[in-house]
């Protein structure tokens, strides 16, 4: 049985996984790793419900933590500080359903409940206490769905988006607002960037445009500053990072590059990173990181073992909570 008390080593963390038993400070496992779940497999076609951690400390340290309740790809998912949630995707049909693991325990996924509308290219944004999924492909939707995320049920009818949306991208946010960069409508591709205020339901407010018109980004946050990078263009996937001041309003500004330009990579964040995984891009297996904080190109973190596109990653320590 291992010492929880003091640095934590590499190896005592793993020794810690496998007793299901870790703290949830500043550099435990439920602040300190992304989880990143379903998708699809780009070897073979196949859609995954497996759920991945990844130490945002350590270059290359991938485990796996479970599975989701069914195999899926282009879901959304976000978390609170103790526990994750997906929602949403296809395996070639809409899917209505959540699932959510307790962060600190390794296992399966539970049953949470079921979004208002079964569909796929979800995005998903919390606070610490309320979680949103929003958008779809399948239906064109402008809807937006809440949860009290310590609560399982069903969603509840938040408001609408501006404009039906047409594209998955992850939110983030502060404590108090939720920015959703819309990515695609259905008039095509969309720079567009929205807000609400997690404390009150309503519809999105306008908050600015990306640099870019693009859908299928890899989007964070830390509590002050949003990042939304690479994603799919109208004629090709770039490589763009933008960023934003969440308090305020107006147009995003470059920050840098992630490498390579993709798609359909799976983002997490924690107060410090962002990082994005996999993706569309000639089955691509790597990893980036960048330092929200810093301007500049993003940082090589390790590969996958297996190329992944169209899934979901989520944080327990990101700029809501």
């Amino acid at each position: 049985m291992p010492n929880y008390q003091g640095v934590w080593s590499l190896t005592t963390q793993m020794q810690a996984k496998g007793d299901n038993n870790w703290p949830l400070g500043p550099s435990g496992f439920g602040a300190g790793f992304a989880f990143l779940g379903g998708g699809r497999i780009d070897t073979s076609s196949s859609y995954s419900n497996t759920i991945l951690t990844a130490n945002f400390n350590t270059l290359g340290e991938y485990s796996d933590f479970g599975d989701l309740t069914s195999a899926r790809q282009a879901l959304g998912a976000l978390a609170s500080a103790t526990r994750g949630v997906w929602g949403g995707g296809t395996d070639g049909s809409g899917k209505n359903i959540m699932d959510y693991v307790t962060l600190a325990s390794s296992g399966n996924a539970t049953d949470f409940g079921d979004l208002a509308v079964a569909d796929y290219s979800k995005g998903g944004l919390s606070n610490s206490t309320r979680g949103l999924f929003w958008g779809g492909s399948y239906t064109i939707s402008n809807y937006i769905d809440y949860i009290t995320i310590a609560s399982a049920g069903n969603s509840s009818d938040f408001g609408d988006l501006s404009m039906q949306y047409a594209s998955g991208q992850p939110g983030f946010g502060s404590t108090s607002r939720g920015i959703m960069p819309i990515g695609g409508s259905s008039n095509g591709y969309d720079g567009a960037i929205e807000y609400v205020t997690y404390s009150s339901t309503g519809n999105t407010t306008d908050f600015g445009d990306q640099t870019v018109y693009r859908k299928f980004g890899a989007n964070g946050s830390s509590s002050t500053r949003g990042l939304m990078a690479m994603g799919a263009t109208a004629s090709a996937d770039v490589d763009t990072m933008d960023y934003v001041t969440i308090a305020s309003t107006g147009n995003a500004t470059d920050f840098g590059d992630m490498t390579p330009a993709r798609d359909t990579a799976a983002a997490a964040s924690n107060s410090i990173s962002l990082m994005a995984s996999g993706g569309q891009y000639a089955a691509v297996a790597n990893t980036n990181v960048v330092n929200i904080a810093t301007l500049g190109n993003a940082s090589d973190y390790g590969n996958l073992t297996t190329a992944t596109r169209s899934w979901a990653g989520c944080c327990g320590s990101h700029g809501g909570i």
